[in-house]
């Protein structure tokens, strides 16, 4: 896979598909080959992780934030995202667990259904230039599963 590209000029705002990530460990797509509106689900240990290849233009720190979806008996995860030495970590204290959209399918489509997501703000983390990996992981999972996650956003802070 080619990284995502991040920090050009003019693109303040950049998205880290869930169907991009490469997938560590117990996690898991929700359909069968993670297609384009697919998401992450299964994260239900430490050791499980999301990460993304990425291409840094211009380096700085940018916010970051996840859209994800986790029912009420399950919050209380401490969330970590890291590329080199620079990490932010943000604890999921909200539920957000709606039922997915309706469709108006005639027939069964065979792949996952789409649903809203909430935002989850992790906090800003520095990105050197060049080509580098960014992990997504849980450090504390109270529940039976941290999230299921459909992206990671990175918003240019300075």
């Amino acid at each position: 896979r080619m990284p995502i590209p991040v920090g050009y000029s003019g693109w303040s705002e950049v998205t880290l598909p869930a169907h991009e990530a490469y997938l560590e460990c117990g996690v898991r797509y929700q359909g069968r080959a993670g297609w384009a509106n697919d998401w992450v689900t299964n994260w239900t240990t430490k050791e499980d992780s999301i990460a993304w290849e990425i291409e840094v233009e211009n380096p700085g720190t940018f916010d970051a934030s996840i859209l994800y979806t986790c029912p009420k008996q399950d919050v209380g995860s401490t969330l970590v995202v890291e590329a080199g030495q620079s990490s932010a970590r943000a604890k999921l204290q909200n539920p957000h667990d709606p039922p997915h959209i309706p469709s108006p399918d005639r027939v069964d489509r065979g792949e996952v259904y789409e649903k809203e997501w909430g935002v989850l703000p992790l906090g800003p983390i520095d990105l050197v230039k060049g080509r580098q990996k960014i992990k997504l992981k849980a450090i504390e999972v109270p529940g039976d599963q941290v999230a299921e996650v459909k992206a990671l956003k990175l918003r240019r802070e300075d």
